[in-house]
């Protein structure tokens, strides 16, 4: 009875091993968005993580995919005795990099300390964006892994700008480097841009965030008072030079009026002795005219006088007249006939 209950039961053992199955081969579908860029790295399934391996730039742009979804295809991988003891593992990885734009600002409490070549210590904030162009995403990849760009930012990108700040404002003084701001983060933002680039990474800006601040408040207390000192001084000149140029337009104005007035004088005397000059030529004109009547008048008796002595003559017998009205007498004078009788 045992010998035909151990028969039964390595039978039923044989059933269930020849029955019994694997876990099933299911694919792997992984999307790719717009804003990602993705490769297909082949996977070395003797080990159970597999390997990895980036060779170079270009052997990472021959695994680009250019497709928006890919299917993974999947080995059987054992691990164990029986035949039904394995595992599905992919052939290839599929590995993703956010090409996106990113901004970070570093600044209090986490902007960055540098000392001045005069050892005044100075803190500085930083803003800086960047992304990944789709021509370089195979570079950023070699260069970082599957790092997010966000965290390199915080990594790389800070170290290398305080290091860079650093430097710059060791070889200068406060003063000095209080006026060359502008110029410290334009060579800054040059420099990161080129050494970034080559590694995947565009810097589209990279700058001054808040301005200085000064780790000693009494130093930032002098600069308030000295910047104070120096703005009152510069309106005490600013209202000196406003009063010289009232003063000055005064002046002139009263030297504008004087010269109108001395102008306007001459002109009046100009006036009077145009008019004086019209006027004694007019009386002299008037004179000559009355002269020319007068002589006019005189040649016109004399013309009359002539013309009636003619007439007299024309008309005289040679008898004299016989009676005459001397000038203003009313007697009249008789002189006889001239014949001898009375």
């Amino acid at each position: 009875m045992k010998k035909q209950i151990s028969k039964i039961s390595g039978l039923l053992f044989v059933a269930a091993s020849l029955t019994a199955c694997g876990p099933a081969k299911v694919l792997d579908v992984e999307n790719i968005k717009p804003n990602e860029t993705a490769w297909a790295i082949p996977l070395d399934g003797s080990s159970a993580d597999g390997q990895v391996k980036f060779n170079s730039v270009g052997f990472l742009d021959a695994k680009k995919i250019a497709a928006k979804s890919i299917m993974v295809d999947k080995v059987a991988r054992s691990t164990g005795r029986m035949f039904w003891d394995y595992e599905w593992m992919p052939v290839v990885r599929v590995i993703k990099v956010d090409r996106s734009l990113i901004t970070k600002q570093w600044t209090a409490p986490n902007d960055i300390g540098v000392v001045t070549s005069d050892s005044v210590q100075v803190r500085v904030g930083l803003t800086v964006t960047a992304s990944i162009d789709e021509e370089d995403a195979s570079t950023y990849l070699y260069y970082h892994g599957e790092k997010a760009l966000a965290d390199v930012m915080d990594a790389n990108i800070r170290s290398f700008a305080v290091a860079e700040l650093t430097r710059r404002y060791s070889e200068l003084t406060l003063a000095v480097a209080q006026t060359k701001g502008t110029e410290i983060y334009a060579d800054l933002q040059k420099d990161a841009a080129t050494t970034f680039k080559a590694k995947g990474i565009s810097i589209q800006y990279l700058g001054n965030a808040e301005g200085l601040a000064y780790a000693d408040p009494n130093v930032q207390s002098a600069i308030n008072k000295s910047y104070q000192a120096a703005q009152d001084a510069k309106t005490a000149e600013m209202e000196q030079n406003a009063t010289k140029i009232r003063n000055q337009t005064k002046i002139l104005t009263v030297l504008a009026e004087a010269q109108a007035e001395q102008g306007a004088q001459e002109v009046r005397n100009k006036v009077t002795i145009q008019t004086s000059e019209a006027q004694a030529t007019a009386a002299k004109n008037l004179l000559a005219a009355k002269e020319a009547t007068q002589f006019q008048n005189e040649l016109n008796v004399k013309l009359l006088a002539a013309q009636a002595q003619m007439r007299m003559a024309s008309n005289w017998n040679g008898v004299m007249p016989a009676s005459i009205l001397p000038d203003n007498s009313p007697m009249l004078l008789s002189l006889g006939t001239g014949s001898g009788k009375p």
